[in-house]
């Protein structure tokens, strides 16, 4: 899962990237960096664990870092979802001007 969440934040900065957010804009790119540097980390240590040990703690913290992978999945699709919906208009906006 936090696999394909980093590549949806690839997709949101290329978004970001090419279309100006007015002032908004350094505020999105620090909440993508946030999630890419977020999901990096789940990814490392998920991988560094290899196997759960059978003590308490670590059953949490696996399924912990399962949640917010799961979370932040969902919230990238429906936040890429508005960032396509906005920059569609936009573009229609443009495309109307044009003619």
């Amino acid at each position: 899962m936090p696999h394909s969440a980093v590549v949806l934040q690839w997709c949101r900065i290329g978004i970001c990237a090419s279309h100006n957010w007015g002032t908004y804009q350094p505020v999105y790119i620090c909440e993508i960096l946030f999630k890419l540097l977020t999901y990096h980390c789940i990814m490392f240590l998920a991988s560094a664990l290899h196997t759960t040990p059978d003590r308490h703690p670590y059953g949490v913290l696996l399924w912990s870092m399962r949640t917010i992978a799961v979370f932040g999945f969902c919230s990238d699709i429906f936040l890429l979802n508005l960032e396509n919906r906005d920059l569609t208009g936009h573009l229609t906006i443009i495309d109307s001007n044009i003619n």
